[in-house]
């Protein structure tokens, strides 16, 4: 079993600040509650800096504890797996690395069949991580114990598991193309919500009338403001498919949405007049268009050859460039370069001349340019 100490106070805090402080490099990981709460809180923090995992609930810590607790930690390299996942959360309790290093970028450039935390640590460690708690609902107090030893087996390798992809990244000669992704994961930032976040509603695809958009938005809201005024993640007051199939359903009266059984959810009694009243309400609103506007936006690829046929054409033919590098290196294609940028440069048109620079405007890193910009200089 690997030793852990749950942190849920300030005077608990204090008494580790002192042994976080005394390491250059700090195993990180958080626990969130979303498929239960709204949002996306941090309701257990893991770190490990030697041997013992420190199990911090930042709930029970006071400001000025969390305060200190970035003193320390924010002067740090963080170890992370799959940094994108947790640095918002920790970044909304004030906390940001000096210095990341990343097992699963590490695990993807190195040509890893398999990346996730326990498929790596069973690959260097031969150890087998449990997984049975990964959907649990971290906001319960007190933590089981159970929850707790799985808390501190998912930061208790890291530090052991960066030791061997590091020697593994210098042999390979890539330790310069994970150091310059750990450096672009400093900045990063989850993308904005978007003025329409109910467009983003499972089932959504489903609905091919405005009028039936403009149900959905419109109970879509109610229900989210429900679940943020009761802290409930929105899902569990009513499913995503539930909604979309009423804004789809032709009710009369609120009689005929309470009878249908395929409508339901664990809090919908709750809600039925209010979500009728913002179901008959869409009929005189705005009606949404069908599909949202962009001047901007790149139309799925798989249009593109009645489109621009030769913009497909050469499209086509750098993806099969692409899937020869990618089993030269191992690395999988949407870490040598994300399709969108890819994509959206061909559909663009960008000429010849400009694209490192437009490339690199859109955040494509050296080491990447370094692989891709041949591919396109090379297609006929």
């Amino acid at each position: 079993m690997n030793d852990f100490q749950l942190v849920d106070s300030d005077q608990a805090l204090r008494e580790v600040l002192d042994d976080l402080d005394s390491f250059d490099s700090i195993g990180v990981d958080a626990e969130r509650a979303s498929g239960f709460k709204y949002g996306q809180d941090a309701y257990l923090i893991q770190l490990i800096s030697s041997k013992i995992a420190y199990l911090i609930d930042p709930k029970g810590l006071s400001a000025d504890a969390i305060a200190e607790l970035a003193a320390v930690m924010n002067n740090k390299e963080w170890i992370l797996h799959s940094a994108t996942q947790d640095l918002p959360c920790l970044g909304e309790l004030g906390l940001m690395p000096k210095k990341i290093f990343d097992t699963e970028v590490a695990a993807k450039l190195l040509g890893f069949e398999r990346f996730g935390l326990a498929a790596i640590v069973f690959e260097l460690e031969q150890v087998e991580l449990a997984k049975e708690h990964s959907a649990a609902d971290w906001s319960i107090r007190p933590l089981t114990k159970e929850m707790l030893e799985y808390a501190a087996q998912d930061v208790y390798f890291l530090k052991s598991i960066t030791s061997k992809l590091s020697d593994r990244l210098k042999e390979k000669g890539r330790m310069e193309f994970a150091e310059e992704e750990f450096r672009h994961l400093l900045n990063f930032k989850p993308k904005p919500i978007g003025d329409n976040p109910w467009r983003k509603t499972s089932g959504v695809h489903l609905l091919k009338k405005p009028i039936q958009l403009a149900r959905l938005r419109e109970m879509w809201l109610v229900r989210d403001a429900f679940a943020f005024e009761h802290d409930i993640a929105p899902g569990r007051v009513v499913s995503d498919k539930a909604l979309s199939y009423a804004a789809g359903a032709d009710y009369k009266n609120l009689a005929e949405m309470k009878k249908d059984k395929q409508f339901h959810g664990r809090l919908l009694p709750k809600l039925y007049t209010k979500l009728f009243d913002a179901y008959k309400a869409a009929e005189h609103g705005e009606l949404p268009p069908l599909q949202e506007k962009s001047s901007d936006h790149t139309p799925h690829h798989k249009n593109w050859q009645k489109l621009k046929p030769e913009v497909d054409k050469r499209y086509k033919e750098f993806k099969s460039s692409l899937a020869e590098l990618v089993g030269d290196t191992g690395i999988p294609a949407e870490a040598i370069m994300s399709p969108g940028i890819i994509r959206d440069a061909f559909w663009n048109e960008v000429p010849i001349e400009e694209m490192e620079a437009y490339l690199k405007s859109s955040g494509a890193r050296d080491w990447q340019l370094s692989f891709v910009l041949p591919l396109i200089l090379n297609l006929s």
